[in-house]
This record gives structure tokens, sequence and C-alpha cells, in this order.
């Protein structure tokens, strides 16, 4: 267990200069891990710790490596011993990952710790994500989990208050010892329990994000959810109104910060605007307390493409009225264009009180300004295409706008995130780089095959011309 540690730790180091070697120290901790798994013993806390570490390094390696985006885990050099295909990998699909975890909690099912549930519940999310199709097994278990880590973390939040506000304190000579009494910095605090919450609605969007147009799902699903919704939402709305930075006045208790207020009230709209089927329900969802930041108003222009999404309406636009779907990319493109000002004012001001350009987080900032620029092109193409009034009339504007949004992200990409950029922010920017060239490429018809793979890469942009074809406004660009 320790020699695992002490791998784990030197792979954290390495994993903002160099992705392949920080694998590489992964690899090792996971199977030092694995053998403190296999090792006989009949103490059943340290066979607990060994599953705990190995689960939660497994998850870990795939939230780094294959869900962050722009990441490649297989164009990685020298990592072969790691990517063996077989247990011993520590690159797993998300299906074994949620086995891993099944088996830690197999290993103290009567009370399993806190931090192994709530991991848990963040693999099933992660595991609906990627479903085809809504998956009611996986949905039920991860509420069961997260109604459980939300219990204990009240209980013991409220056990703590009650500790440190009964009259009769202990005298000095008195005070418990240091691992009998509380601590503010220990102890489940308002931040920790609105995360908590804030990831039990993230786990609500995944399943409503994986609803289609088949008739009733959408209902059935909401009906699954709304009870956890409405529970989430008693503990949310004391807690919120309790502990903002203006109402706490308990030196002992950690006071919510705006910054993760705003992030439950993104999340929570966003979870209203998806269980709608109407673009104009979901854009009503998120005008009724429009805040004025970025994220906002990014995921106010996704729930809209969701929803167009479950109608499948980029296959056939002949699925939404031309009207209504007018009316659905303009408002997309309304809410992109707010954000798009927001991350410019936000990485001009960055930029302005850090001359010395080490700011930590630029790079991630310049990829979010290429990702929006990238949407408001898609937009932009689809709108010059609708046999609309004012598209036909706009048609040629729209389509040059298009094309000049990614011109943006490409010149945007090549951005410097400053000294203390990360390796994964430079990817995700190249990402971005790639998506919009690859669009260009198909907008301005150049399907030269040596050029191609001279710009894009060879086996790079064959995927994402395929992708393109699937998609009705980049069809008739093709030969």
């Amino acid at each position: 267990m320790d020699d695992g540690a002490i791998e784990e730790e030197s792979g954290d180091r390495w994993l903002g200069s160099d992705l392949a070697k920080a694998l590489r120290f992964y690899q090792k901790a996971y199977i030092s891990y694995k053998s403190a798994v296999a090792t006989p013993t009949s103490d059943r806390a340290l066979l607990l710790d060994a599953h705990y570490n190995a689960a939660r390094l497994l998850f870990h390696v795939f939230i780094q490596y294959s869900k962050t985006d722009g990441i490649d885990v297989h164009k990685l050099t020298n990592v072969c011993e790691v990517l063996t295909g077989d247990d011993n990998s520590v690159v797993q699909n998300i299906s074994t990952i949620v086995e891993a975890h099944e088996r830690a909690l197999q290993v103290e099912p009567a009370n399993p710790p806190l931090d192994l549930q709530y991991n848990a519940a963040l693999v099933y999310t992660e595991a609906i994500e990627e479903a085809d199709d809504v998956n009611e097994d996986l949905l039920l278990k991860a509420i069961s989990l997260f109604q459980e880590v939300l219990r204990r973390q009240v209980m013991e939040f409220q056990d703590f208050l009650q500790f440190m506000l009964e009259p009769e304190r202990p005298t000095s000579s008195e005070v418990p010892s240091e691992d009998q009494q509380y601590s503010s910095s220990k102890t489940t605090q308002p931040p920790d329990i609105i995360e908590t919450i804030i990831s039990a609605y993230g786990l609500v969007q995944a399943i409503l994000e994986s609803v289609t147009s088949a008739p009733g799902q959408l209902e059935y699903v909401i009906s699954l959810v709304t009870p956890f919704v409405q529970a989430l939402e008693e503990v949310a709305s004391e807690t919120t109104e309790k502990y903002n930075e203006q109402n706490n006045h308990q030196e002992f208790v950690a006071p919510l910060q705006l910054d993760q207020i705003h992030e439950y009230l993104v999340v929570k709209t966003t979870c209203q605007a998806l269980s709608t089927n109407s673009y104009k329900d979901a854009c009503s969802a998120f005008e009724q307390i429009a805040l004025n930041i970025p994220e906002w108003n990014m995921l106010a222009a996704d729930s809209i493409d969701t929803i167009l999404e479950r109608h499948e309406v980029y296959q056939n636009p002949l699925k939404a009225g031309v009207a209504e779907y007018w009316d659905a990319l303009t408002n997309m493109n309304n809410f992109l264009k707010k954000a798009q000002e927001l991350l410019s004012a936000k990485l001009q001001e960055t930029k302005t009180k850090n001359s010395t350009n080490t700011e930590v987080g630029l790079g991630s900032l310049i990829a979010q300004i290429c990702k929006v620029f990238i949407a408001r092109a898609d937009v932009d193409l689809q709108r010059s295409q609708l046999e609309h009034d004012i598209a036909k009339v706009n048609s040629t504007v729209l389509f040059n706008n298009a094309k000049a949004f990614l011109k943006s992200a490409i010149n945007m990409s090549k951005t410097s995130g400053g000294i203390r950029e990360k390796v994964v922010e430079k990817a995700q920017k190249e990402r971005r780089r790639h998506e919009a060239s690859s669009r260009l490429c198909v907008l301005e018809r150049d399907f030269d095959e040596e050029e191609l793979n001279r710009t894009l890469g060879k086996g790079q942009w064959e995927n994402d011309f395929a992708n393109y074809r699937d998609l009705w406004y980049f069809q008739k660009f093709f030969p």
C-alpha cells in the first residue's frame, strides 16, 4: 500500500507536464494496490483500503485520460506496458470501473466509507453518460448512494453544530483528545454538502441527456428522479440560505462561496430545462434568473442543443418546424454570443492583472473560447441553409460568419496559455484547432487527401469527416 501511494504521488506530480510519464507511475501504483488486494489478510480495514485505492485510481485515470477532452491515451509515447488491455492495466472502461467499486462496497457493506460511496455514485453517473439509452438500474443505484452520502453528511454537520453550540463548553483541562473532538477542517461543512448536491444534480442531468424522443420516455424518467430532486432541494435551499457569505455568522462554519452557489444554480437550472421537450421552455428556465457568468449561457445553449438532438433534428431538419428551428438556433446564438463576451472579458482581465503570464488556467479559458466560436459556426451554418425568410435573405452573410468563427477559433487556439500552462490545456487547444480546421476544410471543399494528411494528420480527419456526413447541414459540401 505504501509503495502504491508513493507511485501515485509521483504520477500526480507529472500529470501537469508529462501525461505519459504520469500514466506509467499510475500503472505502478495500480499494480501495488492490486497486490495488496490479493494478499490474504484478516485485517478488514486494510483490505477495504486496498480495494478503495485500486478502484479510486482506476476512476482517476479514466477521468484524466479517457474523459478529458483532447487526450488520446493511445497516442502517448512509451505506454505500451500500460495499454495491455487486460485486468492488470490501470486504463479500463467504465463498466470495469463500476465493477471495481461494487467489489469495494462489498468489503464492509454495513458501513462503507463515505468517500467510497460518493466515488461509486460518480462512477455510476459516468456509466449513465456513456450508455446508449436510459439505464434505470444504474440510475437507481446512484440515487441510493447519493441519498446515503447526503444523509450522512447532514447528520455529521448537525452533530458538529450541536457540539460547537453546546452552552456548557469543557474547560481547558477537560478538552477531549484530538481524535475525539470535532475539527472544522475535518468535519463535513456546508460546501461539502452543496458539492454532493451538485454532483447529484449531475446524475439527474446525465439521465435526462440520455432520453430519446421515444413516446413517454421523458415522463417516465422524470417520475424516477422527481422524489430524489425534491429531497435534494430540501437540503440545498436551507443550506444555501443559512450558510452563504452574507448570512453565515458562525466562525466555525465554512461559508458557501458565490462561485459554488452559481455552480449549483447552473446545474439545477440545466436539469429543469432538460425536463422539457420544448426549446422555448428550456430558454424560459434560464431566463428566470439570468446569471451574468459564461457557464450559465453555455449551459443554456447546450440545453437547447440537447433537446434538438433528442428529436434528431441534426440528422433531419424536417423533424422540427422551420420557424421553430430558426428560433431555437437564434436563441442558441444569443446565449453563445453572451458567453463569448464574458469569456473574452475574463481572459483580458486575467492578462491585464497578470502581466508576467504566469496565471494558472489561461489555456483552459482559451480552449473554452475556441469551443464557443465553433458552436457559433455550427449554428450559423445551419441558419444559412434553412428555408426561412430571414435565412434566405441573410444566407451568404450567415455562411461567411460560420467560416469567420472557425478562423477565429483556429487563431485563438494558437494563443499561449502562459508559462504555467498544463499539457492537458495544450491538448485541448490543439483539439479545438483540429475541430475548427476540419470543419473549414469541408466548408471550403478542400478534399485533397494528401493536403488533408499534411494539415490535419492521417488517421485523424477521416473520423471527423464521417461524423460531419451524418449532419444535414454539412452534407451538401461533400462530393
